[in-house]
């Protein structure tokens, strides 16, 4: 049976990954927010984003927007998707 951290750290990755690549898109949906509670209904609506994944998206800093990071996260998806089908 999967670990729920795993499954939760790796719907987070995903998150993360979908801001990256739709920045743009990302900003203009904060921009058009009031608040942050809207910017989360917003991505809960346009993305069919959890709560905890909102979390993890409107938490992200701009450090996470680099190369290095997109990197880093395609191999860490990678690991966690792995484990997760790996195990009985």
């Amino acid at each position: 049976m999967p670990e729920p951290d795993s499954s939760l750290r790796l719907a987070g990755l995903k998150a993360v990954k979908w801001a990256i690549d739709h920045r743009a898109e990302l900003s203009e949906i904060a921009y058009e927010a009031a608040d942050e509670q809207a910017l989360e209904a917003e991505l809960q609506a346009r993305c069919g984003f959890t709560k905890e994944q909102c979390d993890w998206v409107i938490s992200m800093s701009a450090r996470r927007l680099t190369t290095a990071y997109r990197t880093q996260l395609d191999r860490e998806i990678d690991e966690l998707t792995e484990h997760l089908t790996s195990e009985p």
